[in-house]
């Protein structure tokens, strides 16, 4: 009896259910408690889920760009973006001559892609 309250062990076991461990035991448990990203099936620690979810992948998300897009996988998002190949009307696209230090851009909803018209400054100032 006198052992068990001086014993230096004694935070080992736990009050609650008795079992060997205590305070250490717990927090080493919740360290390792491993659970799955309901997203991408990824198994991580589930103190470390929240910072998980903020770069996962498959997690869905709407598009920066406010174009309407909703619960796309994040994955997909560069695609969408991409100012040539994606379907974001809301992507900026620099200007062709922009090797040349043109710094105009527009937004690709305002760029008929398929015949490349647009209206570019300077284009405007030879019309004149």
């Amino acid at each position: 009896q006198e052992h068990l309250e001086t014993c230096t062990y004694r935070d080992m076991v736990s009050m609650a259910c008795g079992q060997v461990g205590g305070k250490k035991a717990r927090k080493e448990e919740a360290v390792s408690k491993i659970k799955k990203c309901k997203h991408c099936a990824k198994e991580v620690p589930s103190r470390e889920m929240v910072l998980h979810h903020e770069s996962c992948l498959a997690v869905p998300v709407n598009c920066p760009n406010s174009c309407g897009l909703k619960d796309v996988p994040r994955s997909q998002l560069p695609q969408h973006l991409d100012p040539v190949r994606g379907n974001c009307p809301q992507s900026i696209l620099p200007c062709p001559f922009k090797p040349a230090g043109c710094t105009f851009q527009v937004r690709t909803d305002y760029f008929n892609l398929s015949s490349r018209q647009w209206l570019h400054p300077l284009r405007l100032l030879v019309l004149l």
